[in-house]
């Protein structure tokens, strides 16, 4: 091989190996990168774990307070059952 091959040969390694290092340090930023989103992630999962517990405790909230639930219309029916059983037993109302 001629001194002009090897030069070029020689020329050729180093853009290579150049291109490699500009590569591998890109790499390496999108590494931190990814690792941000991960920790973002991470975070973002513990807030929707939060999130769902705090909803669980609303659910059986409700739940609790279904139970206890009387509709207008039941309670307007006893009201006037009540005030109906008081005129006849002659009891003055709290109302």
């Amino acid at each position: 091989m001629d001194k002009e091959t090897k030069k070029e040969f020689g020329n050729l390694a180093i853009m290579v190996k150049s291109g490699f290092e500009e590569v591998h340090n890109k790499l390496k930023e999108h590494d931190k990168t990814f690792d941000n989103v991960g920790r973002k992630l991470t975070s973002i999962d513990g807030r929707m774990e939060h999130m769902d517990a705090l909803l669980s405790s609303i659910e059986k909230d409700i739940s609790e307070i279904k139970g206890n639930f009387i509709y207008r219309y039941e309670f307007d029916d006893l009201m006037t059952r009540v005030k109906y059983l008081e005129k006849r037993l002659k009891i003055k109302s709290g109302k």
